[in-house]
């Protein structure tokens, strides 16, 4: 690996560090496993980083395709299954003063939950990357391997669908 690559390694991991962890601690549910993970995936950014070509995607792009093979490689070799109970009952400490708040939050959790439930899976993963992790339609449309147009009637149809469900 020549000096080029690893200063290029180092710029993804400074900038790129706390989203991929975030992104993957939403999988995971587990804040060791997903540092584990995280380092794991910026591992193999490092051995992969003679395979990047600007031409084809942004380094977000690349990095987030990294990120996403090596979680489905993970789920499928673990067969790991995150329950929805689990998501309602880890990480929570909630004292007297928090309880609104919490029912709140956990009321919307449930409802946006169960409205992204009722969408196609490409609709899913449309708005999740756009409007959590603030991907380009361009960068969507890579990842759905369509075009940016066919992104923009996605996102307006799952968002459609979205406000339907959601009674907030």
């Amino acid at each position: 690996m020549d000096t080029k690559d690893k200063e290029l390694c180092e710029e993804i991991y400074n900038k790129y560090y706390k989203s991929i962890l975030r992104y993957v601690s939403k999988h995971v549910m587990d804040i060791h496993e997903a540092e584990d993970l995280t380092a794991d995936i910026f591992l193999r950014c490092y051995e992969k980083i003679g395979t990047y070509d600007s031409q084809k995607a942004s380094l977000s792009t690349w990095l987030f395709v990294i990120t996403n093979n090596y979680l489905k490689n993970y789920y499928r070799d673990k067969k790991h299954n995150v329950s929805y109970e689990s998501l309602l009952t880890e990480g929570f400490d909630v004292g007297k003063d928090e309880i609104d708040y919490a029912m709140n939050i956990e009321f919307l959790r449930s409802e946006i939950t169960h409205a992204l439930i009722n969408l196609s899976e490409t609709q899913r993963k449309a708005v999740i990357w756009k409007y959590f992790y603030n991907l380009s339609n361009s960068e969507i449309a890579f990842q759905l391997k369509t075009t940016e147009g066919n992104v923009r009637v996605i996102l307006f149809r799952a968002l459609k669908k979205l406000e339907e469900k959601i009674k907030v």
